[in-house]
């Protein structure tokens, strides 16, 4: 098929008129709240660029893909890592392989012209990896739970653990609030901070969880039809709170956290079960509640207690090498300055602390 009419656009998200730009085609062509601006600007390190790839069909955007570009220490060489989450390319409804492929293959391109290294991509759950021009590795099991039509078929499914916890919470007599767009406010968002931040430090997070508040603020806020919170009270007191994205009829769980003086109220299963209710009522399809730190660990068998029967989604990574030669030699170099070992979990090896 003739590709003439194709073209590959690099938009930088570090220039104001670019960021108009890159808003127009997320909000008008691609809505979908995972890559908002205000979401991909945290990631900005001073010594960090951030582009985001735009493959044109006849002038219309037909794919985008948003990437960090770090460069690394001691060399005029680069490398790529998309944003954290879910992320990698968007591409439009039915897009043919063809225009897949060339969307791959003319980044690839790119890169060996600006003297990146090495592409790192965390994909997400819509298929958005496949035709990668990379290697593709399965890298955590989610839980990606379907909603069924009514609650009380919903309440038969959950594992015995998830009803007992939820009888006890509510024996607690723990109340629940969800916040969607007409609720959301600052009061609520500093409710979830504090829950939030105290959750990070608990299980000595990494530092980049560390969201400020204000972060929170200025996304939520700014987008309040894809957002929504829920929390947990005993006696009027906010114990336990879960940020939600919405984006194709499916909620997403995407950050959240219990203090843990009250941890024997079960607040945690009592939320979601809640979220559950709320999401049925609301005709949702799924409710995603992620992986654990890997596969089949304790965090993860929280979640499968809910969706005990529901087939999991693997989340993918891709994994690329550009320029062979001056990765091997920067792998080296970390093996003999640093003394890191071979771990192909790592990736790139060069980076491994």
């Amino acid at each position: 098929m003739d590709h003439n009419h194709s073209t590959l656009k690099i938009i930088d998200l570090r220039a104001d008129n670019d960021k108009k730009v890159y808003r127009e085609i997320i909000t008008k062509e691609f809505h979908n709240p995972y890559y908002c601006l205000e979401y991909l600007e945290y990631h900005l390190g001073e010594s960090k660029k951030m582009i985001a790839f735009v493959l044109e069909e006849k002038g219309e955007s037909v794919a985008i893909m948003p990437m960090i570009l770090r460069p690394i220490p001691h060399s005029e060489y680069w490398d790529a890592i998309s944003p954290y989450g879910y992320s990698g390319p968007l591409f439009k409804e039915n897009l043919e392989q063809s225009l897949i492929n060339l969307f791959w293959n003319t980044i690839d391109q790119w890169y060996v012209e600006n003297k990146v290294v090495a592409e790192f991509i965390r994909f997400s759950l819509t298929g958005n990896h496949t035709n990668y021009s990379g290697d593709c590795v399965h890298t955590l099991t989610n839980v990606c739970g379907n909603l069924k039509n009514n609650f009380e078929d919903q309440w038969e499914s959950f594992g015995k653990k998830v009803r007992n916890n939820y009888r006890k919470a509510e024996s607690n007599g723990l109340t629940f609030q969800f916040f969607d767009a007409d609720g959301l406010s600052p009061e609520v968002i500093n409710d979830f901070y504090r829950i939030y931040f105290k959750t990070m430090q608990r299980n000595n997070a990494s530092d980049f969880l560390f969201f400020s508040n204000h972060f929170f603020q200025n996304m939520v806020l700014n987008h309040k039809k894809d957002f929504s919170i829920a929390m947990v009270y005993t006696e009027g007191k906010p114990i336990s709170t879960e940020l939600h994205i919405h984006y194709n009829n499916c909620v997403y769980a995407f950050l959240g956290g219990t203090d843990s003086d009250f941890f024997h109220m079960r607040p945690n299963d009592f939320l979601r079960v809640e979220v559950i209710k709320w999401a049925i009522a609301n005709r949702k399809r799924k409710y995603i509640l992620g992986g654990g730190m890997k596969d089949d660990d304790g965090l993860f068998r929280s979640k499968k207690a809910f969706f005990p029967k529901d087939e999991d989604c693997s989340f993918f990574t891709g994994r690329k090498v550009i320029n062979k030669e001056m990765y091997d030699a920067l792998v080296l170099k970390a093996i003999n300055e640093r003394g890191i070992t071979q771990d192909d979990s790592y990736f790139p090896l060069y980076r491994k602390p």
